[in-house]
């Protein structure tokens, strides 16, 4: 059987008998084989022909792209070559159709099936799309210190098979071991911030994920110096108050005279204090509140002397 009928049709008589006992002309058929027509004219003539029907092959399913497994949740895309004259059918179990297009989107792991059409018929291909979950992560026994610095890593992930590793310092590693203690004690020789990156893959179920960390590498310690004196008489040596800083990421200083009262206020470790001409000589107060790229807490309060 095919899905489309054909017609034979013969000539050259007035009246026609069929193998099939039919005697219209022509006959419609849907199936292949072997069809004999005995004809008769108005003369009483009498002749017959045979006519072999030959089914063509249904439609060919190609082989499908795309990754057969839900991983962690996320949704899967198949597709397949279109070719010219197909139609096409993407269902699941419960004869729900997802796509007609040569493209579906799955977002279960289940039992589908795609169905190929053309003017000689169907075809189809179950399909099984699986789920499983893969989780990549990493520890470092030290994220901040000075240069040169020496971080231990160690993969923590599961269900991965191969891992392939970015260090941000000019190194890489692409293993199938979980921790190669050796390979994974790393040096950092410059100050600066670096990138790890780490991916994971499972060839089984072709899941993939990745997990990054930040590594700060300092040129010296965190910290805050204050002067306690400086000299405000335009002669550009020790004109304006303010402090040096390395790794402070959050500051701000509040400055007082000796009565309590707020004289000036700076938000940042690069802004100056230079007082104008109504500052008094003498002692003031500072309190400043600082956060170091560590988190840990620099505030520090004291005296200050204004010289003219």
């Amino acid at each position: 059987m095919w899905s489309t009928p054909i017609d034979l049709l013969a000539s050259g008589a007035t009246t026609y008998v069929w193998s099939t006992s039919a005697i219209t002309n022509p006959i419609r058929i849907s199936s292949a084989g072997s069809y004999s027509v005995v004809g008769t004219d108005a003369f009483g003539c009498v002749n017959s022909t045979t006519i072999d029907v030959t089914a063509a092959p249904g439609p060919v399913i190609g082989t499908w792209l795309g990754v057969p497994t839900i991983c962690n949740g996320y949704q899967t895309q198949l597709s397949i070559d279109s070719t010219t004259g197909y139609t096409y059918s993407w269902v699941n179990s419960l004869g729900t159709v997802l796509s007609t297009d040569t493209i579906v989107t799955i977002a279960t792991a289940g039992n589908y099936t795609l169905t190929v059409t053309n003017s000689c018929g169907s075809t189809s291909q179950a399909i099984t799309i699986g789920s499983a979950s893969i989780d990549v992560s990493f520890d470092a026994d030290t994220t901040l210190g000075l240069a040169p610095l020496h971080v231990q890593f160690t993969n923590t992930s599961s269900g991965a098979t191969n891992y392939y590793w970015l260090f941000g310092n000019g190194d890489t590693l692409s293993t199938t071991t979980l921790n190669p203690v050796a390979d994974l004690h790393q040096h950092f020789d410059e100050a600066g911030t670096y990138v790890v990156y780490l991916l994971g893959t499972n060839n089984s179920n072709y899941c993939s994920a990745s997990a990054t960390m930040e590594i700060i590498v300092l040129a010296q310690d965190i910290g805050i110096v204050i002067p306690n004196v400086f000299s405000p008489n335009g002669d550009a040596i020790n004109d304006y108050f303010g402090v040096q800083s390395y790794g402070i990421k959050q500051f701000s200083c509040s400055i007082y005279n000796r009565w309590g009262t707020l004289i000036t206020e700076l938000d940042n470790v690069s802004e100056r204090w230079t007082p104008g001409s109504s500052a008094s000589e003498g002692t003031y107060f500072y309190l400043i509140k600082a956060t170091g790229i560590d988190n840990k807490d620099y505030s520090k309060e004291g005296y200050l002397l204004l010289v003219r």
